[in-house]
This record gives structure tokens, sequence and C-alpha cells, in this order.
């Protein structure tokens, strides 16, 4: 796709509202992941109170400065070293929304030690402090040295000052030492304002997140780009990849695709089997900001890339017809902007069309068209509650592709599928595939039959994706997995 193409179109914004879900067409990539752990999890001190994602952050912690310390993760005291279900019902760190999402049973905030920043200075500061926030015995260090634990704390406290800089957005606070004097920095990122707290903080970050983030690589990964002083560009050019599925090559059955940014535009990578290894066809096609789908556009059997951008106050698409950058074949207005992008063979003609989703009234609404081009709304129907992820499947095999939701909620991840697109109400089939932290990708894997099946990728070992299959519209166990993607930090969600 030629950057020419495109000079008219306002950017699309990559700061994403809480709770904000998005999905693809029928290949969503919604956030998350299941089964195994990453190859750290072996050292997770306590499986049961600690995600693997927040070890692994505790571990990228003590990478970024070698030589610093784990203060600790849980701690069966108040507040956010505690899990949601210990807690007081009225504990700030269990109040708000942000926080009763999330798995009941684990802890959110992370204890950060510097050494060099405890000293014999700092002992007359202890009246009072709670035993696990003591310095340590046989400490000899007259004075402190608060260079490292200045550099990163007055990082944070810049980050959440930033209206512009959304990588704290889904952190609560932090305190530490954000220069050399004897207060505590803190900032309050939910809240925009200035607090502050004991003194041990001197000498450690710590550092509290939404509880419905605990098992979210994407959250840490943006926390860890502000601790490395990287700017909001540098984050988001290398911080956004989709994980994408289709019969691209007429086969029947779906195989993976990795669409990952590649400079300021996207690079598709796509497989021709269900497996690991190289990509078999690789290309690159839209702008990095646009919404990367896929689908059957001109009804020829093969799935092909799109991109949708907001222009003005509508989506733009831009749709190709063969597996190759370039211009597009068919470009149209249709949707509101900031609508989220599906497609779909909404009237099982064979070709894929698009359709938008959008927030009413705390439900999703489905606006549909039955041909690639702009005009009047297909089809409209209510489906699912708006802090779900919508995705869109043949769930039936009737070649008519429907909507469905999957739960984000606290537990396994619940699929709700409708089989038309009549009437608004009750889910048709549900079940259980997948668990908090999973991102859904559905896709007819088998080929037996033309229904869709769940899908989902884990974030495995932070930087390869692994995949998750089902050959059948049903939940349980998995029939095959492999590893595709890598190179990016999570499969990534608008």
């Amino acid at each position: 796709m030629m950057r020419n193409e495109f000079l008219s179109m306002e950017k699309l914004a990559l700061r994403i509202p809480r709770g904000a879900a998005v999905v693809m067409s029928a290949l969503l990539i919604a956030g998350a992941v299941v089964s195994p752990a990453p190859a750290s999890a072996a050292e997770n001190p306590n499986p049961s109170r600690i995600t693997e994602a927040s070890w692994w952050l505790m571990e990228e912690l003590l990478k970024l400065d070698p030589g610093t310390q784990n203060g600790g993760i849980y701690a069966n005291k108040p507040g956010y070293h505690n899990t949601r279900a210990a807690n007081d019902p009225s504990d700030y760190s269990v109040r708000d929304a942000e926080d009763q999402a999330g798995p009941s049973d684990k802890a959110a905030a992370y204890d950060w030690t510097f050494p060099e920043a405890q000293s014999l200075a700092l002992a007359a500061g202890e009246t009072g402090a709670e035993p696990d926030l003591l310095l340590p015995s046989g400490l000899q260090a007259t004075t402190s040295d608060y260079s490292n634990i200045a550099r990163y704390s007055s990082r944070l406290l810049a980050s959440g000052k930033d209206p512009s800089d959304p990588r704290l957005d889904g952190w609560r606070e932090f305190y530490g030492q954000a220069d050399t004097d004897s207060s505590v920095e803190g900032w309050d990122f939910r809240y925009d304002t200035a607090v502050s707290s004991d003194s041990s903080h001197l000498w450690h970050i710590h550092l509290s997140e939404d509880r419905g983030k605990v098992s979210s690589y994407e959250n840490k990964e943006a926390l860890l780009s502000v601790l490395r002083g990287e700017t909001v560009e540098q984050w988001l050019s290398r911080g956004a990849s989709y994980a994408l599925s289709g019969d691209w090559f007429r086969t029947g059955e779906f195989t993976p695709a990795v669409v990952q940014r590649s400079g300021s535009v996207w690079e598709w990578n796509i497989k021709r089997s269900q497996s690991g290894g190289a990509a078999d066809v690789k290309f690159t096609y839209g702008d990095a900001d646009m919404v990367p789908v896929a689908g059957d556009w001109d009804g020829d059997g093969d799935w092909t890339p799109g991109v949708v951008a907001n222009e003005s106050n509508s989506r733009r698409w831009y749709l190709k017809n063969s597996l190759a950058g370039g211009v597009s074949d068919v470009n149209f207005l249709y949707g509101g902007k900031d609508y989220i992008p599906v497609a779909g063979d909404w009237d099982g003609n064979g070709t894929f069309t698009p359709g938008v989703v959008s927030r009413d009234n705390g439900a999703w609404k489905w606006e549909l068209r039955n041909a690639n081009s702009g005009g009047a709304v297909s089809a409209t129907l209510r489906y699912g509650n708006s802090n779900t992820w919508p995705v869109a499947g043949d769930w039936d095999g009737n070649l008519t592709w429907t909507p469905a939701v999957v739960d984000d909620t606290d537990g396994p991840r619940r699929w709700f599928l409708k089989n038309d697109l009549g009437t608004d109400g009750l889910a048709d089939v549900q079940f259980n595939y997948g668990s908090h932290g999973t991102y859904p990708v559905p896709g007819n894997w088998n080929g037996a039959t033309a229904a869709t099946e769940p899908g989902i990728v884990e974030n495995f070992e932070s930087r390869v994706w692994r995949w998750y299959l089902k050959n059948s519209v049903s939940g349980g166990t998995a029939d095959e997995y492999f590893d595709y993607g890598n190179d990016a930090p999570y499969p990534y969600t608008f």
C-alpha cells in the first residue's frame, strides 16, 4: 500500500480507554492467555498468589538494573500486596472497577529494592515501620546513594504527570525517591494526583497494578518502557502486533498470521500450515496506525488483507484481493470514527463484507453490511455486554457468519455464540475455553466442516506466541498447539 494513498487520513489514536476491547473480523486479536507458563514459572515462589506475568515482571526489573532486589509481591496485609479476596471490601485497593476485575486470589503490587540507597542515616525514620519494610540488619553504609532509584522514580513521575502518555494507565500508583531529598515522591496514575508514603520508599520503589491487569504482559511491557527511558513514540513503534487467522491458500483450513510493525507500515507474516517456523508469505500492507482485518473480499475462496482507518468522523476500509502489498483494490467509507471493525460473510453468499461494533447503553451494537461499499446498514442487532470482546464466525457451519462475545472477567474465558442475525437476546451456544489473560483467535482449524472453532494465543515466555486450537465448537483442552510469532511483546488490543 502506498503511503500517499492515506495522506488525508487522521491518525488513529492508540491510547485505549479503560475497558476497551477490539476485534478484527473473525480473527480477533484481543488480549490474554492460557495453559503453560513462561519458563520463569518454575521459580515463582508462590504461584497460588502471584501470576506468572507478575513474576516475569519482577525478573525483568532485576535484569533492568542488576544488583537490585526483589522486595516482595505478595504479603498478607491490607492493600495491593494482598489478594482482592483477602482484603476488606472497603479497602481502597478493591473498591474501584479496575480492581474488581482479574483473578481474586492474586497480589497486585511490587516492591523493587535498591540496596545502595539503604544507609544508617535512614534508620531514624523507621519508627513504626512494618517488619517487611525495615532496613536489613548489619547495614554499614552511612549515607545513601539515590542515583539509581531516582532515575527510575523520576521517569515514573514524569510519565504519570504527562496526560499524553498512556503507558501507565493500567497502574494505580507508585512511591519512590525521585531526587536526593528526604521526602518520598509518588503519583496516583488513576486519579492524577501526587501521593507519598513512609520512608522505606526512599530505598525501594512500590508499584500497585490495576487488579484487572495482573495477568497482562502488555501492561507490564508498558511499565518497563517507562523505566527504560523510552519515549511514547518508541514504545508505540514496537509495541503493537496482531494475531490473525484465515484461509489464505484456499485449503479449507485456517492458518495463522502475525501482523507487526515494520517502521511506519504493517508487515504481514502468513503461514501455510498450523505450525511454527518462518513465515511462508511476507509483505507489507497498510500504515501502522490503521487496524488490520482480513477476509475473502471478492468471493474467490482466498483470504486477503485489509486495513481500516479513521477519516473525519468515519471509518475508511482499504481491501486487497491478493496476498501482496501495493494500492488497495477497493476502498470505501463505512462505520463511525473509532468503531470496532469486524468482517464476515453476513448473508452467506461467499463474500466477506464490513461490519462495525459500538457501545450502546452497556451493550454491543452490531451494524453489518452485505456489500464492500459505503451505504446503508444491512443488519443491526444488540448483542453482548460491552465489557466483553466481540468476535464473529460461522459457528454452526451454515456458511453465514454471526456474532459472538468472549467474557473478560475473573476466571475462565466464557464464549457466547449467536447463530442468527435476526434477534437480540441470549446465546445459542456457550462454553469455557481459555483462562483470564488469553487472546481469543477463532478460525476453521480442522476444515472438516464450515464451522468456526475457538482458538487462543498465549504470550509464552513473554516474546513467543503459543497458539492453542480446538477442532470443535466447544470448550475443553486444546487439540493442538504450536509457537508462532515473536519479536513483538504481545498480541495487541486497541
